[in-house]
């Protein structure tokens, strides 16, 4: 064992406070374009602390998080260790039941969490959700706290089919990185926090970066890509990344050039591929490359070994390495201590160990064991896993000693599932078996049960019990009835005769057929399925919705697709032909049919899409309307410099042809010209107003007024200052924009913003495209439509479509004013929606439009009208870098006469939605046509929208400023009621019925919503 000593202290948030204390100003967190500095975080920590030493939280405490990946949750882990407590993060994803459970194995005095329901009973304490930027610290009283004190409490898969709480100490952490041998971590570290929340190695990207003056980007989506690496690289500067194996192949295959520009990436938690490895090193030598290993028992790392290009020459593998500091590395027969090259139980030793299993002094004695070392007695940790040493010394992995497997990083106890399955009284025996993975890992679970419910559906009742008890990573991918149970000569179950008897047939195959392997196009499609799904195999003829695709996959998928084959490949293909081999064989014949169709006649005047025909038509017929402004406000905490606000913007309106464009109705056909010298873009100084009401007001006054699309005055901002900070507003109408341009909109502002400040024209990695590439963009992808059947699905869908009438108020005013009601889906909500989606092989978005149409047929007693479901056509990367509209909206026919009850709404309009889905390339102009003709100051077949509004954050970052989004209420209702669900960070979503409160009553607003959240659950 390599001893060093603890120079800079072995307390975490001690060595936190201490970068606090040396670069106050630094960088600590990014999240959703939020900067957090030292001070700042360090500040919050304190004061939330100061709230939890008042409700029982000090040394000896256990204290629950149950929060996802924010800065918000760093606060808490900051304040619950300078409490002198140990945190135990859970993953606000898992089951009631799972979190009651662990409650009462813990028995904290206190539950940090937004969801007081999820409590279960134990008072709740909850973050803050502003800065502290401004306040002072409190003074934080001495506690009793070493650095063999426990941190953390991480839960992993058990063999008594419990989960264990492993309680690790501050030094376990400290050691490997408060003086790190191995890596470089220091202040210009940056480094993506994405790992489960649950989970040791969110330590390691944390802590690593926190106790060394480093930076964190917070990642928001459940794991990190190879889009976000880029991102991070490119916007952030990240430099070092922490990935699974089985995530690192995955990264290797769909995008090995995503790791260009940063300098050290760790792998580890499984059994890393030697031909994964070669091809990295190949491609970047710069970047260090370690290959990590250890349990949790011993705190995220016990060995560590830097790769290099002749490791893939190695017979046995890629090594484990040489321990890390202060950490014993042995091997154990029986109580032995073998030599080199002898083959035993991996043992480890030193700071790094647990301090034990929770509540748990049986399994504590079982596996932390005394092991005689150099004349004295260790206390040692017995891994399970098997391993022998070189003659360099390196240590090797050789197996297991019992049915502990990983994976996607997670540790399972097949145990686990089976004491799960075990407690419905109807199933018999049951067996939980690995599921091999091609390249030597292990890709899910496969349940084998004897049993059956006494009224059918066993397996749907067995899936619900385990989803509603286990987390996500330990539900088998597929259960399977078997008569008997085969055994070998040993006496035990015959795992692999088990296997052998898997139906290839069931609902999901877990490995391609290989008659369709060779297909021309099968390689690329079934890769981007993987890259999208995270799956290394994807089988060719089951449906990407089936393999837990989402509406905002197979927007990835689009985009994938159309990078990897230069060819658009359109939403309605998708969800037309969804497997893997109905794509492939469409591809085959797409192809050509693309060509020599799309050249747009004349650059000067391009002919405007259906959609921003419908725009300015509207425009023409009422000018001073703002129903058509798109609205962005951000609050900022300082001042903004006028004149280089100025010069961004003329940056940005000469960068997007579509922002400086007029928009003019010349002869038969609307056309988009570019005006010589472009139109000027303005920016609305109001100076100064102390109150902040009246500020938002005029500010909103000013952004609404009319815009002049014929003169190409497109857009405008305003900015006024209120107090010590600002607001700055942006208006552009939507004949230019739509939701997905608003981020595109933000980033390039922050980003010319900066380059002004410093007196320096913005670059751009590349040019945006030109007004007449884009609607060559756009032909090309109506020439792969099959235009003919979608129309004839439309005609057949809406030519008796009925009109849906809502209850108008008592006392209607004439072009009253806008109504909104809005009310919050808390994070459980939107797991209970995800489960459902799940359980009927659907979308999310499926579900809340199911459960949205059968809250209108609940109320209005209608079981057939129509609902308006806006759409986003950015497959291409060169619309996905583009300002601009490319939206339509379809209409999906709700038929609920043979529903009973939400579900079966759910199975009704999984077909609808789908069958619509593909018939998206007919512009909604067409289908207004083909539906009956709309009632008397009705301008459109449907009177109800309902949208999922999931387009990324608009996240404007200027230098030296925070910048806060404010959604702001529509100014007018294009239809009668809109619903719109906006995803949050925290889990949760808002829910906004905005509706004509001259045609509406708000009662039956009120009433269409209350039965929308009973649907849901909430």
């Amino acid at each position: 064992m390599t001893a060093r000593p603890y120079a800079r202290g072995e307390l975490i948030h001690e060595l936190f406070r201490r970068c606090a204390a040396e670069r106050p100003e630094a960088i600590a967190l990014i999240h959703d374009g939020r900067r957090i500095g030292y001070r700042e975080l360090d500040t919050a920590a304190g004061i939330f602390a100061a709230e939890l030493r008042g409700l029982g939280v000090g040394p000896g405490t256990v204290v629950p998080v149950i929060m996802p990946r924010s800065a918000r949750l760093v606060v808490a882990l900051l304040a619950v260790l300078e409490c002198g407590a140990a945190y135990s993060a859970f993953d606000p994803r898992w089951p009631d039941e799972r979190i009651r459970d662990l409650l009462g194995l813990l028995a904290p005095p206190v539950v940090i969490s937004d969801e007081l329901l999820r409590a279960g009973g134990v008072p709740t304490c909850r973050v803050p959700e502003s800065g502290a930027v401004t306040l002072s610290r409190p003074d934080a009283p001495a506690v009793e706290v070493t650095g063999t004190s426990p941190c953390a409490v991480f839960f992993t898969s058990g063999t008594t089919g419990k989960p264990k709480g492993v309680v690790s100490p501050h030094r376990g952490t400290v050691r490997l990185f408060g003086d790190c041998p191995f890596a470089r971590f220091g202040p210009e570290t940056v480094m993506p926090l994405a790992a489960a929340v649950p989970w040791d190695a969110f330590g390691l990207e944390l802590w690593s970066v926190l106790m060394n003056g480093g930076c964190s980007v917070i990642i928001d989506e459940p794991y990190l890509t190879p889009g976000a690496l880029r991102a991070g690289v490119e916007r952030y500067g990240v430099d070092t990344v922490s990935l699974t194996a089985s995530v690192f192949a995955m990264f290797v295959d769909e995008d090995l050039d995503c790791f260009t520009g940063i300098g050290q990436l760790f792998v580890g938690a499984e059994r890393v591929s030697p031909e994964h490895v070669r091809r990295f090193v190949e491609r970047h030598p710069a970047i260090r490359l370690v290959h990590c290993y250890g349990p949790a028992e011993s705190t995220i790392f016990a060995t560590t070994y830097r790769v290099t290009a002749g490791d893939r020459l190695r017979e046995n593998g890629i090594p484990l390495g040489l321990p890390v500091p202060n950490t014993g590395v042995h091997l154990w027969d029986d109580g032995e201590v073998l030599e080199p090259g002898r083959r035993g139980e991996i043992v480890l030793t030193g700071d790094g160990l647990a301090l034990g299993y929770l509540a748990d002094p049986e399994q504590t004695a079982a596996r932390f064991v005394p092991l005689h070392l150099d004349g004295a007695q260790r206390l040692a940790y017995r891994t399970g896993d098997v391993g022998y040493r070189d003659a360099d010394g390196l240590l090797y992995f050789d197996g297991r000693v019992d049915r502990q497997v990983k994976i996607r990083g997670h540790r399972v106890e097949p145990a686990e599932i089976e004491r799960t399955a075990a407690e419905l009284p109807w199933l018999g025996r049951c067996a939980a078996v690995p599921l091999p993975d091609p390249a030597g890992g292990y890709r899910g679970l496969a349940l084998f049960y004897r049993g059956e419910h006494p009224d059918g559906d066993t397996a749907r009742r067995l899936r619900a019990h385990l989803e509603n008890r286990l987390p996500g990573y330990l539900v088998p991918r597929l259960l399977q009835a078997v008569a008997d149970f085969p055994w070998n000569d040993n006496g035990k179950l015959d795992s692999a005769a088990l296997l052998s008897r898997i139906d290839r047939s069931a609902i999901e195959p877990v490995w391609p057929d290989e008659r369709t392997t060779r297909l021309p196009f099968v390689a690329e499609v079934a890769a981007a399925f993987g890259s999208v799904l995270g799956m290394r195999t994807v089988p060719h003829e089951v449906s990407f919705v089936a393999l837990g695709g989402d509406s905002l996959g197979l927007g990835r998928l689009a985009t994938r697709l159309s990078a990897r084959l230069s060819l658009p490949v359109p939403l309605s293909i998708l969800t037309r032909y969804p497997t893997v081999v109905e794509l492939a064989h469409w591809l085959t014949t797409a192809a050509p049919a693309a060509d020599g169709k799309c050249a747009v006649e004349t650059a000067d005047r391009v002919p405007l899409s259906p959609i921003q025909a419908f725009f300015e038509a509207r425009h023409r017929a009422d000018p001073a309307s703002p129903a058509y402004h798109c609205l962005m406000v951000w609050r900022i905490d300082g001042p903004v410099e006028r004149s280089v606000l100025t010069d961004a913007m003329i940056d940005l309106h000469l960068r997007h042809e579509p922002l400086r464009a007029a928009y003019r109705h010349l002869g038969a056909d609307p056309v988009a010209v570019l005006p010589d010298p472009p139109p000027p873009v303005r920016l609305i100084d109001l100076r100064r107003i102390p109150d902040a009401t009246a500020a938002e007001t005029e500010l909103l006054a000013v952004l609404t007024a009319p815009l002049d699309l014929a003169a190409g005055l497109i857009w405008r901002a305003a900015i006024v200052d209120v107090g010590a900070d600002c607001l700055l507003g942006v208006a552009v109408h939507h004949v230019a924009f739509d939701g997905w341009s608003e981020a595109v909109l933000a980033k390039e502002l922050g980003d010319c913003y900066a380059a002004r400040s410093g007196r320096a024209a913005p670059c751009f990695d590349a040019a945006t495209a030109t007004l007449a590439e884009l609607e060559s963009e756009r032909r090309r992808q109506l020439a792969l439509a099959d235009l003919a059947t979608q129309r004839a699905y439309w005609r057949n869908t809406l030519r008796d479509i009925p009109f849906l009438d809502f209850p108008a108020p008592r006392s209607a005013v004439p072009s009253g004013p806008v109504g909104v009601r809005a009310r919050r889906i808390g994070a459980a909500g939107m797991r209970r929606v995800d489960r459902l989606a799940a359980h009927h092989r659907s979308t999310r978005f499926t579900v809340l439009f199911a459960c949205y149409a059968w809250a209108l047929h609940t109320v209005t007693g209608r079981s057939d009208f129509g609902i308006g479901v806006p759409i986003v056509k950015r497959e291409t990367p060169i619309r996905q870098r583009a300002i601009g509209c490319f939206i339509d909206m379809i209409i999906v026919r709700v038929r609920l006469a043979g529903a009973d009850d939400r579900d079966g709404a759910i199975a009704a309009l999984h077909t609808a939605v789908q069958d619509a889905l593909s018939g998206q390339d007919v512009p909604f102009l067409e289908l207004s046509a083909m539906a009956p003709r709309p009632e008397s100051g009705r301008t459109s077949p449907h009177q109800t929208m309902f949208a999922l509004q999931n387009n990324e954050r608009p996240a404007l970052t200027l230098p030296g400023r925070t910048a806060e989004f404010r959604r702001m209420p529509r100014q007018r209702a294009p239809f009668e009621l809109i619903t719109e669900v906006w995803p949050q960070c925290d889990g949760s979503a808002m829910v906004e019925f905005t509706y004509q409160s001259e045609r509406v009553a708000t009662e039956f607003v009120d009433r269409v919503g209350r039965h929308f959240f009973d649907a849901i659950g909430e």
